[in-house]
Parts: C-alpha cells; sequence; structure tokens
C-alpha cells in the first residue's frame, strides 16, 4: 500500500509538472505568435486580386520636374530637379487609395495590430488616434482614405498580397500619360473641382474628383501617399534608369526587413493641408516611418506576373 501510494503521488506531481510546462508554452507560444503576427502578417487569399486596381503599361517617361527650383515651397524643390528618363517594368495600381473601411477589415483579421495589441515601439507616433474609436473608423467617414504609419501600410500591403509603389512607379502612374506636365490633368492651376487641397480642411471620399488618364483617383491631394523607398535628396542626380528605388539592390531587400527600417520614407501627392501650387505631381516628402497624419495615406500596387 504504502509503494502504491507513493507511486501515485509521484504520478500526480508529475501531471502537475507537466500541466504546468504545457500551459508555460502554451502562453509563450501564443505570445510568440502574436509578436511574429505583428511583423508579418498573413496574407489573406480573398482579397489578393487584381480588382479595383489599374495595369500601368511598362516602358520609358520622364521622372521629376524641368525646373527651376524656386524659393519657398510652392515651386519647384531641388530634390525634384533634374528631369530624367526612367524605365518602370509594367504594373498594377490601386484605383483609389485605401480606405478606412478597408483598414478596418485588416484589422479585424489581424487583432495583433489593433490599439491595445500594437507594439508601441515600431508604431510610436499615434498622433491621431482620437480620430478612430478604439479600432472603428469615425462615421459616415468608411470611404474616406486610411491614415496610417509606413508600418501600418507595409504590413496591411502584405495582408493582400500587394506592395507600397516605388517612387518612380508612383509618379509614372500619377502622370496618367501625360509627359512634361505639373499635375495630373495637365498644366492648368488646379481648382476645387479637380483636387482636394486646402479649402476642404479634411480628407475626402476616395474617388470624389476626376481620375486622370489612367484611371486612377487622388493622386494630387486628399492624402499624402507613402513609397517604398528610402527619401534621399540627391536621389535623382545619378538614379538607376530602369526601375529605380533609392538605397535597397532591390524591392525584396525592403519588404523583407522591412520591421527593421528605421530611415524616412518618400510620400508623394501631397495632401489636403497645402494649398494648390503643392500638388504638383513631381513633389516629395521626406517622413519618418513611424509618423501618423490625418494627411497620410497610401495605395498599393502588384507586380504584372510573368
Amino acid at each position: 500500500m504504502f509503494y502504491e501510494k507513493t507511486e501515485t503521488n509521484c504520478d500526480t506531481a508529475f501531471k502537475i509538472n507537466v500541466l504546468k510546462i504545457i500551459k508555460f508554452a502554451s502562453v509563450f507560444c501564443l505570445g510568440l505568435t502574436l509578436l511574429i503576427g505583428c511583423q508579418t502578417p498573413q496574407p489573406d487569399s480573398n482579397v489578393n486580386d487584381e480588382k479595383d486596381m489599374v495595369l500601368i503599361p511598362a516602358g520609358e517617361f520622364e521622372m521629376g520636374n524641368i525646373g527651376p527650383v524656386e524659393d519657398g515651397p510652392y515651386g519647384p524643390q531641388k530634390d525634384e530637379l533634374p528631369l530624367h528618363t526612367v524605365y518602370v517594368d509594367a504594373f498594377y495600381i490601386d484605383k483609389y487609395e485605401v480606405t478606412n473601411a478597408d483598414f478596418k477589415k485588416f484589422l479585424d483579421a489581424n487583432p495583433q495590430f489593433q490599439k491595445e495589441q500594437i507594439n508601441q515601439k515600431v508604431f510610436l507616433k499615434n498622433q491621431d488616434t482620437d480620430v478612430w474609436n478604439g479600432n472603428t473608423y469615425p462615421y459616415k467617414k468608411d470611404h474616406h482614405p486610411v491614415n496610417v504609419t509606413w508600418f501600418e501600410a507595409m504590413a496591411y500591403a502584405k495582408w493582400v498580397g500587394k506592395r507600397l509603389p516605388t517612387e518612380a512607379e508612383w509618379e509614372k502612374a500619377a502622370r496618367g500619360g501625360l509627359k512634361n506636365k505639373v499635375y495630373p490633368w495637365g498644366n492648368s492651376r488646379p481648382t476645387t473641382n479637380l483636387a482636394n487641397y486646402e479649402v476642404n480642411r479634411s480628407t475626402v471620399s476616395v474617388g470624389s474628383y476626376p481620375p486622370n488618364g489612367y484611371g486612377l483617383y487622388d493622386m494630387a491631394g486628399n492624402v499624402w501617399e507613402w513609397c517604398l523607398d528610402v527619401y534621399q535628396t540627391d536621389f535623382y542626380k545619378k538614379p538607376p534608369k530602369r526601375n529605380p528605388i533609392a538605397d535597397a539592390d532591390n524591392i525584396m531587400d525592403i519588404i523583407n526587413n522591412y520591421n527593421d527600417v528605421k530611415s524616412p520614407r518618400v510620400m508623394r501627392g501631397d495632401g489636403w493641408v497645402f494649398g494648390p501650387d503643392q500638388i504638383r505631381v513631381s513633389i516629395r516628402a521626406k517622413q519618418s516611418p513611424i509618423e501618423r497624419s490625418r494627411s497620410f495615406g497610401f495605395r498599393c500596387v502588384k507586380p504584372v506576373e510573368r
């Protein structure tokens, strides 16, 4: 009896220890999954298609501004010069900027990016968190462009099986097939019938203004749009002539290591904050990848499968 009792106690103690180990392992794995998931969201096969995207043909275009540089922020700046010819492979680009409703689907599918879970070390600058109520976008603003950091934009793009555009891809698409024009529609001065700039004092629903020659909406005004590239003031002085991207050997280097990025990123298109002179197609901006603003947004691209 003593032997049987002793064996039973040992078995019980052993089982308790095993259960403790399993419980610890489960919690550890859950935490590890959330951490990895936060860094690398799994693509959603239901949204991985070319719906609401436009095919931009391969070919050369003139990138930048013909100048001359003007004093102040309202004319061509030195980082937009010189005008240069680059070749870009064919790609698909979103017809519209990513909206609050689009991003809400991403948050629902990836709870590690919701406000109570988000990695504050990576997503530090939460300047406009009061715009969303928890993880719900503002009332009647489902079709307004979402305001996110570069990291959040990268995570969303990966989830939908896309990526952010390179600066060259963005400008080629924004020009809509026109050559050496100031705006996506040509050289005529902006009006409130053509784009959303300082008059409205806020974002508007995507697609509220006429599209450019490629059928893309809001390529000028509404929000600044994140690009894949690091910002370099003098990148146009000696850029690669084919599929240029700053400070990277190839696009996948950035995508695979985007959580390690610390350098400022390029933003294009200008937003609703500024006046008509600054919504020119060649304007460039430098911004930290952890910054968020009500004038920041993005759209995605996909390469053409060969």
